[in-house]
Formats: C-alpha cells, sequence, structure tokens
C-alpha cells in the first residue's frame, strides 16, 4: 500500500531530501523572508549587521568652505573700499575744498595704516572673533551715522570723524583678520584651493562695489547707499556670532569640529577631535 507522509511529519521523502540538499524543502520555503534574512546576517555574511558607526557617513556642509567665502564677500560689501577710493570725492561733498580733502584722504591712510599694525598685536591677545566681531560692530555703527550725516546734513567735522572711525574700525579687526583666518578655517587638505577662491571672491566683491557705487548714490542718495553697507555689517556681526568658532591657540582638526558644530553637524567618531574639548 502506498505511503503518503503528513505535510508535517518529519522523516517524510521530501524533508530528507532538502535536508541532504541544505535548501529548498518545505521548512525552509515556509520560513518568513526576513527570518532568512536575520539567518544570513547572524551568520556573519556579507550583508550582515554592521555597527552604525561603521556606516559611511553622511555628506556634510563644507563649512569652511561656507565661512571663507562669507567673509571674504563681507569685507568688500560692508563698504570699505568706497570710503578708500572716493575719500577726496566724499569728503568733498561735507564742505570742504578740494586740498583739504587731499590731506584728509593721506591721513585716512595713515589711520588705517596704524590700526592694522595695532590689529596685528591684538590677534593673538584678543582672539580672531572678538576682534572680528568688535569690528563689524563698530563699522555698521560708523558708517550708518556716516550715512545719517549725508542725509541730514551734519557739519564737516562729525562727517569726517565717523569716517574715521569707520576706517579704524575696519584696519583694526576684519581688514587683517581675515586673511589670518583664511589660513585656519580650512583643512590642511584643501586650504590652497579654498583660500583661491575665497580670495577670488574677494576681488570680484571689491570690483562690484567699486563698480556700483557712484550709480547707487545717484540713484538712491548717498547716505542711502551707506545704509546700505551698514545692514550689510550688521548681517555678518550676525553670521560670525552664529558661525565663527575662535581659531586661536586651536590646531586644524580642533577648528574643523568646533566649525562643524556650530552649523549643527555630528562630529566625526574617528577624529581626535571629536573627544571632550579643551577650551
Amino acid at each position: 500500500m502506498a505511503h503518503f507522509p503528513w505535510p508535517g511529519r518529519q522523516g517524510a521523502p521530501g524533508d530528507r531530501l532538502g535536508h541532504r540538499r541544505g535548501h529548498g524543502g518545505p521548512a525552509d520555503r515556509a520560513r518568513p523572508a526576513p527570518d532568512r534574512r536575520g539567518a544570513r546576517e547572524a551568520g556573519g555574511g556579507p550583508r550582515g549587521n554592521r555597527p552604525r558607526h561603521q556606516e559611511a557617513p553622511r555628506a556634510r556642509r563644507p563649512a569652511g568652505l561656507v565661512v571663507g567665502l562669507a567673509l571674504a564677500a563681507v569685507q568688500q560689501l560692508g563698504g570699505i573700499n568706497t570710503i578708500i577710493y572716493y575719500a577726496p570725492t566724499i569728503i568733498q561733498q561735507t564742505g570742504l575744498n578740494a586740498s583739504n580733502s587731499i590731506f584728509y584722504s593721506v591721513f585716512i591712510g595713515v589711520i588705517n595704516l596704524v590700526m592694522t599694525l595695532v590689529a596685528l598685536r591684538l590677534v593673538d591677545r584678543a582672539g580672531r572673533r572678538v576682534l572680528v566681531l568688535v569690528s563689524l560692530a563698530l563699522m555698521a555703527v560708523s558708517i550708518f551715522l556716516l550715512g545719517l550725516a549725508f542725509v541730514v546734513g551734519m557739519n564737516s567735522v562729525l562727517t569726517l570723524l565717523f569716517m574715521v572711525v569707520y576706517i579704524a574700525a575696519y584696519a583694526g579687526g576684519l581688514g587683517p583678520v581675515f586673511w589670518t583666518l583664511l589660513g585656519e578655517i580650512f583643512p590642511p587638505s584643501v586650504r590652497a584651493a579654498g583660500s583661491s577662491v575665497a580670495t577670488a571672491v574677494n576681488w570680484v566683491s571689491n570690483f562690484v562695489v567699486s563698480l556700483a557705487f557712484l550709480p547707487l548714490a545717484s540713484a538712491i542718495g548717498q547716505g542711502e547707499t551707506f545704509w546700505i553697507f551698514a545692514g550689510i555689517c550688521v548681517l555678518a556681526f550676525l553670521f560670525v556670532g552664529r558661525y565663527l568658532p575662535e581659531t586661536r591657540d586651536r590646531d586644524a582638526e580642533q577648528i574643523q569640529h568646533a566649525l562643524h558644530a556650530r552649523f549643527g553637524h555630528e562630529p566625526d567618531p574617528s577624529s581626535p577631535a571629536a573627544g571632550p574639548r579643551g577650551r
């Protein structure tokens, strides 16, 4: 009499055949797909479980490049070269004669030099971030007052004073410290390329501002144009306060860790700088 095994009975011919082959039996076919995948993963196969920290890291925004390009543009978009290039014209419009305007232009150049030397002494004492923040704050206030002087018609002495304060604020902070930061905020592997791109942005911004100043002043007024520069300085102050870390006495890895932390990036576990910060 022929024997027909029940499907769930062990020792059935189909089961023995599947057991000898190692796969394909009814029990194996009946196992859900996730269980088979889990079995392979538990066996340490090539697609097994991997610790989360071994997964490929997500792409992060180049924090150093963002900060470097922003500072390169702001250094010029804040209006510094409109004051330096057009100082005789601006001073003459305050009511001073042409000969005095040339003299005061030379005086402004001397102030620029002296304050740059002061910045060189302070950059390693006060820190880069502090100098840039103080510089931008004073620039915003002084160039706003300079614009106000043209709008309401203040006397020439006050107008000249606001110009001198603006130049001193720039030369004592943002002007020279930007070039120091440019050599620190980029990782060593891309420092040359990053510095080159930031320098190009700086010169392009210089060209744009120098080209647009006189037409803009003719269209909306000289004082109102200075207010635009003041607004840019305020935005730059907020940007620096949020995204620029202090780089003094820090090595490249610590600077990169601080930059990415300010942008909300998760630290790289393989980097020594991802550990507890010493300052």
